[in-house]
Formats: C-alpha cells, structure tokens, sequence
C-alpha cells in the first residue's frame, strides 16, 4: 500500500514510517558478499543486541541476522531508535564471541528536511589506539582512506572531497524511495556495518581477503 502524505514535520512520524517500510522489506535471509567471499545470514539473534527488545526501539528484533564466520556466530542488529539528544539514529550492533558494540550510525533527525529523509553519512574511527596520538591519528585515517576506497571500488557513492557516503533518499510523503529501494538499503546498510567493524579491529572478528589495518 501506498501512502500519500500533506506533508510531515515531525521526525519521529517519518522515522515511524520508515521503519514500517524496512520492517515490511525484511528478507528471512541475507546474503553478502566481501571480496567473492559469501556470507550468509538467517534471521534472528540468539543474543540480545543493545535495545533490540526496548519498546521505543522502532524495528525490534526484525532486522537481525546471524552470520556463521570462522564457526563463530557474528550476531548483527539494525536498530532505529532516539537517543539522548532526542535524535533518532538508525545504528547497527554486533556481537562476535565476548566482542560486542556499536558498528555503524546514522542520524536521520539531521538528514530529515522537506519530507524526505536523505541517507549520508561521513565514515569516520573514533577507536582507541595506545601509543602516539599522532602515529593513532594516521592509523584511523588510513582506516577511512582504506574503506573508502573499498567501497568506492564496489560501486558505492562517496564523495571525492566530503568523503560523505550517501545511500538513498526515502520520500516520506509518497512513502517511497529514491536512488535506493527498502531491501537494498537493508542490504547495504548491513554491509557497510560488518566491513567498518573489520577495519575497527575491536570487535571481534576479522574478513578473509580485506587486509587490516595496524
């Protein structure tokens, strides 16, 4: 069905719909690809991942996976939900072993304007590395320059100077997508997640065939 909207203003009626329009995309498996490297996911979580069963968390348990990797489960979660500064953000979780945490995050209050909520999102590492701040600085930007490059090589738009990764438009008034569909954006949002964590290096798990970075 299809929805024609006067117009929204506020954010949380336009993440709502949004996140009915994931949750009506979600597929019962997932199927990713790093390098020829295939990964497969099935629906659901053993664990619980962040706010995965919080009832102000908009898309509950339906956008999480596990993924068998090196014979351990990496349990992943999308999550939309409003944080403390009363933004909402859709984020994604991990949970590899004893390793936990958040590995992507997008702020959809700030992207939403004119009925349409705009899906960018600069890359950035924030991870703690001992030893020289100056020698850690350069560590996190060869992390950005390595994903970025990584993505860009497999067809992803970012920008040559902002370095701003943009995934889509969602119309809120025509509840519909541009530049993007729901199980695409689904499915790119996931990717993007799983390889960042990689490159984090603290969450457990590593991806054959991408090469760290130390």
């Amino acid at each position: 069905m299809t929805y024609y909207l006067q117009g929204i203003d506020d954010d949380y009626e336009a993440v709502t719909l949004l996140s009915k329009k994931l949750i009506g995309a979600t597929p019962d498996e997932l199927v990713l690809t790093f390098e020829g490297r295939t990964l497969l996911g099935v629906k659901g979580v053993k664990r619980k991942l962040q706010y995965i069963d919080d009832p102000s968390q908009l898309l509950a348990d339906h956008l999480s996976y596990t993924i068998k990797l090196h014979n351990t489960d990496l349990e992943i979660s999308l999550q939309i939900y409003e944080n403390i500064n009363n933004h909402f953000r859709i984020n994604c979780f991990s949970k590899f072993g004893s390793k936990s945490g958040q590995l992507f995050s997008l702020n959809l209050t700030k992207s939403f304007e004119n009925n349409l909520i705009t899906f960018k999102q600069k890359i950035k590492f924030s991870d703690q590395i001992k030893g020289d701040p100056e020698v850690a600085k350069l560590v996190r930007l060869r992390k950005q320059e390595n994903i970025n490059h990584y993505l860009r090589t497999n067809g992803y738009d970012i920008d040559d100077k902002s370095n701003e990764l943009y995934l889509g438009i969602y119309d809120v008034k025509n509840n519909s997508f541009i530049d993007t569909t729901s199980v695409k954006l689904i499915h790119d949002l996931l990717t993007i997640s799983i390889l960042k964590g990689h490159y984090m290096g603290n969450k457990g798990y590593q991806l054959d065939a991408i090469p760290t970075i130390d």
